[in-house]
């Protein structure tokens, strides 16, 4: 019997870690499906998803949006990849359609494929405690550190543990087979991509490691020996399979292909040395982990060497198993680490192999020790796999508890990102099907079929190529320029000789190149898309088609408003620090014009006087006050830095201002360059902002905020101006609390004007312990849910690049705010107000204003503004002699007896769970504390000590009997002078009501 119930005891825990797992898995995926195409930017990297696009629409293995790579073709193979992932990706698009989130997902898929390998390998008592832990090991990386891109990075992962797989399974079962399809994999793993080329040596090491140990092993050696060259000659056969392939995929064109290899190894080569390619291939893998799980990484690696020594002097059926289970893994990750030193190109991508090879191998270690261990004492054993079950076990629950409790920073920017197909979809929008189109890669990923997009640097090359006289009959019709071409357009004006859309002006010879579309959203900031035109065209037809993302309402604008009175004027001309680095350069324009306009997204018209002369350098700048410094990153910075041609008299640009002054500069490095003028045009929706009905209310007046300590704050005019410190976060200026509803949808909108350093704007929640908005940016419009502490204060930080930057100045301007409660569904509320009109106001709450105890009870507002069951004075047990009543208003007024006196209190009354205590009124002087009491004690009180309006309502701790107490709060004097208009028990609805 007792064995039974420990048997049964074990099977549980088992099924718990599975269960665990399961349930982890589930969140992952469910929440990568939510952000995969918002969270997770779009790269470069990922336009590679047209390759699976082209096999699936034209079974051609290319490359059309971008062609060539290193002055070769890409049009019929691909050199510096293996083909296995594009058709697994080209399969998938086949049958479901293309979309990125779809070629993106086969990360996740492969990802969880190699848990469900790692539950099928690892056997015996400890498979679920082994298998969990890898599961849960792979599942946080992929969620910490992993960045899913339609890259092919992932099957060499999924190839490299089928190499592991196959060779531990040859070396247990001596079956050539699993030989042939380790060298398959192997093989299939190392030219997936050629930065685990190690992967074949690794599978030849690992044959001849196992060779030698069943030789020495054997007592038939002659059979030993045929079996070992049957395997070796499987591994062969796998590995020739492998390389077939792979060169059939471009035709076997070994010499095109080790040109293509020499050249892409001079372009990507650095000058780093072998440890510290090596260091930074690391870096890259573990950053994601704690400085001491780094060092158990490293304890991993040592201990499971130690672990593959010993296991050669272990009896003949354990040693095997050690060969058979670590060798492999252990092989592979070493061999993968020191040709990384060799490699001085860093990727991301590159780091999942490492990833997976560490829990592999660690996974392995426990597992061993743990089979190990019941080998040699079953109880020390069973006793050791006790303890890993537990600790795996906690580690499960800790797990799901940081997915279940919060949302990871990629569920959060769901809010703030715009989803990359949307982007992409209103950026090609204005372009006719089968269009021609030189610019972002990242928008031909559907190519050549929805446009015709080359990648600008491929047909730049290209068309370099091609004599001038046939340039005409190959110039695009539009050319489309994103974040990545935009960027270094910014670097190459500002740092450079020349400017991108000059250089290719200078290909479309005898045609000019006409802004027609302007897209902004968040990151990709603004694209910019110019047609291919002839002849002159009238400046009032010249405006751009816009669009532009509010992500908090998750809306497009199109609609031009109104231009803005706002004036701009010259002034100094700004100083520009922007560029990767830390501490970025100095860049200074030729000209500078500055205008105060509120936040929000603007349309800028900018009327311009090109230099004269011979110069490619022409850029105009839209820059509000906190994007005059900035490391940026692969995205580019934010503004908009828009490129002029020479024969350009208007530049258009679209600024999401943050609020207060606006600066447009000129760089031009031609004589006598000029902004003759600048006009804003807000972009609006379907109606513009005074024409729509608003509950703004104002924030707390200015003189009330506080600086922080050490700075200064005064009020000047209509502003509050601030002289802050020069710390790299420190918090500068802080509002008062402002008291909003659990769940409310609240919008700030507040201006601000940076007039030196670096601030940003956040929302500190209510107790002061939890951002509802980072303050990683300037915001002139914060929108956040209130949180359980029903308050928020708005709070400006700095966000300078390191400490000891120049001290912070600013001037904050009045703001409001828009409390919106979480309201029923707009169907809901109208059939309640058609069909049951007694229950309108049921689901809607009460204000900010309502007090309650305890702290955060739900109160509607029916509630509040209904009847109530009023205490009249025949209740009372006590009265003092300053209170009156009349007509149900009872008043307090005079010299009360004492500070802490009572005014009334009636006798005791039976109250339900669900009873309400509501007192409102006003407070000229002095003040009262309101609460119930049991057994003369306060089981529920709160003070009301602040002259003005009051609303408090009161829930008894549970059903029991209670007296109702009003009693002074008076540690300043006795006068007193208070009114309550209403006293008593929120009435209960009846039968009807129900």
């Amino acid at each position: 019997m007792l064995t039974r119930m420990r048997s049964g005891l074990w099977r549980l825990m088992y099924l718990a870690l599975w269960l665990a797992l399961v349930i982890s898995a589930a969140k992952m995926t469910h929440d990568f499906y939510r952000y995969v195409d918002r969270s997770i930017y779009v790269a470069v990297d990922d336009s590679e998803a047209n390759i699976a696009y082209d096999l699936a629409t034209y079974g051609r293995y290319g490359f059309p949006a971008s062609p060539v790579l290193a002055d070769m073709s890409r049009l019929d193979g691909q050199f510096n990849y293996g083909p296995w992932y594009f058709y697994l990706a080209g399969g998938l698009v086949w049958l479901f359609g293309f979309s990125l989130t779809l070629v993106r997902s086969i990360h996740l898929w492969v990802l969880l494929a190699t848990i469900g390998v790692a539950g099928a390998w690892f056997s015996g008592r400890d498979r679920a405690t082994v298998a969990v832990l890898y599961g849960l090991g792979m599942l946080y990386a992929f969620e910490a550190s992993q960045w899913p891109m339609a890259r092919p990075d992932i099957l060499v992962s999924g190839f490299a543990l089928a190499f592991v797989v196959c060779a531990g399974l040859g070396a247990l079962r001596s079956r050539p087979v699993y030989w042939f399809g380790a060298g398959l994999a192997a093989t299939c793993g190392a030219f997936t991509h050629l930065i685990a080329a190690s992967l074949i040596p690794s599978a030849v090491l690992v044959l001849a490691v196992v060779a030698w140990g069943d030789l020495r092993e054997s007592t038939d050696r002659p059979s030993t020996w045929r079996y070992l060259w049957r395997a070796s000659l499987a591994l062969i056969l796998g590995i020739a399979l492998g390389l077939a392939m792979f060169y059939a995929s471009f035709g076997f064109d070994f010499g095109t292909q080790w040109q293509f290899l020499t050249a892409y190894r001079d372009l990507t080569k650095r000058s780093d040395t072998f440890l510290v390619a090596i260091g930074h291939h690391l870096n890259y893998a573990f950053v994601y982990l704690s400085p001491g799980m780094r060092y158990v990484v490293g304890a991993v690696f040592a201990a499971s060497w130690v672990l593959a020594g010993v296991g050669e002097r272990m009896n003949a059926p354990e040693r095997r198993v050690v060969r058979a289970s670590m060798l492999p893994p252990l092989v592979a990750w070493t061999g993968y680490t020191l040709t990384g030193g060799g490699y001085t190109s860093y990727h991301s991508g590159y780091a999942v192999l490492h990833q997976v090879l560490f829990v592999w191998t660690a996974a392995t270690l426990l597992w061993l020790t743990l089979w190990l261990a019941r080998q040699w004492n079953p109880r020390i054993g069973s006793v050791v796999g006790v303890v890993a079950l537990v600790l795996v076990t906690a580690q499960a629950g800790r797990q799901l508890a940081w997915q279940l409790s919060a949302d990871s920073w990629r569920i959060r920017r769901i809010d703030t990102w715009v989803s990359f197909s949307e982007y992409a979809a209103k950026v090609i929008e204005p372009l006719p099907d089968g269009a021609t189109a030189w610019g972002s890669v990242i928008f031909g990923l559907q190519a050549p079929d929805r446009i015709q997009m080359i990648n600008w640097v491929d047909a730049m090359a290209l068309l370099s190529r091609v004599p001038e006289s046939r340039r005409e009959s190959l110039s695009p019709d539009y050319v489309v320029l994103g974040y990545p071409e935009l960027r270094d357009n910014m670097l190459m004006t500002t740092r450079g000789p020349e400017g991108l859309l000059a250089k290719t002006q200078k290909f479309i010879p005898g045609h000019n190149l006409r802004l027609v579309s302007l897209v902004a959203a968040t990151p990709y900031g603004v694209s910019r898309t110019y047609a291919r035109h002839a002849g002159n065209v009238d400046p009032d037809r010249a405006v751009p088609h816009v669009s532009v993302y509010v992500p908090g309402r998750q809306q497009w604008l199109h609609r031009v408003g109104p231009p803005s009175p706002a004036e701009f004027k010259e002034v100094a001309p700004v100083v520009l620090r922007v560029g990767y680095e830390a501490e970025p350069p100095e860049t200074r324009p030729s000209i500078t014009l500055a205008g105060e306009l509120p936040p929000g997204p603007y349309l800028l018209r900018v009327s311009v006087v090109p230099g004269a002369g011979d110069t490619e350098r022409r850029m105009i700048t839209a820059t509000s006050s906190s994007m005059l410094v900035q490391t940026m990153s692969e995205l580019g910075p934010e503004g908009d830095f828009a490129p002029y041609l020479a024969g350009d008299t208007l530049v258009f640009l679209l600024a999401d201002h943050n609020g207060g002054p606006l600066s447009v500069s000129q760089f031009d490095n031609g004589a006598a360059p000029r902004i003759a003028a600048v006009t804003a045009y807000p972009v609006v929706g379907l109606l513009e902002r005074d024409e729509l009905p608003s509950r703004a209310l104002p924030l707390p007046s200015l003189e009330k905020w506080e600086a922080t300590t050490g700075n200064q704050a005064r009020v000047e005019g209509n502003e509050l101006v601030v002289t802050g410190d020069g710390s790299g976060s420190g918090y500068q200026l802080m509002s008062p609390f402002v008291r909003v509803r659990e769940s409310h949808e609240v919008t700030i909108r507040i201006s601000m004007r940076t007039l030196s350093g670096r601030v940003c704007t956040g929302i500190l929640n209510g107790d002061g312990r939890q951002w509802l908005v980072t303050p990683d940016r300037t915001r002139g419009e914060l929108q956040f849910t209130v949180d359980e502490t029903q308050a928020f204060r708005v709070v400006y930080a700095n966000c300078n690049p390191r400490e000891g930057s120049p001290p912070s100045r600013f001037a904050v301007s009045p703001g409001e705010i828009l409390d919106q409660p979480p309201a029923a569904t707009y169907a809901r509320r109208l059939v309640v107000a058609a069909l049951h009109p007694e229950l309108e106001q049921l689901d809607e709450r009460a204000g900010p204003d309502v007090q309650t105890v305890p702290a955060g009870l739900v109160v509607s507002a029916a509630a509040v503004s209904g009847p109530i069951e009023p205490v009249t004075p025949e209740e009372l047990g006590y009265r003092a002699g300053i209170v009156t009543h009349d007509a149900g208003v009872w008043s307090f007024q005079g010299q009360a007896e004492g500070a802490y006196t009572y005014l009334v209190q009636t006798r005791e009354r039976r109250l339900d769970a669900d009873s309400r205590l509501l007192v409102s009124g006003h407070v000229t002087k002095g003040g009262i504390a309101i609460g119930l009491l049991r057994d003369n004690k306060w089981v529920s009180q709160i003070n009301v000590t602040e002259a003005g309006e009051f609303t408090v309502v009161i829930a008894p701790p549970g059903r029991g009997a209670y007296s109702i107490l009003v009693a002074n709060v008076l540690p300043q004097g006795l006068d007193t002078s208070i009114v309550l208009n209403k006293f008593g028990l929120v009435a209960k609805p009846g039968p009807a009501g129900r």
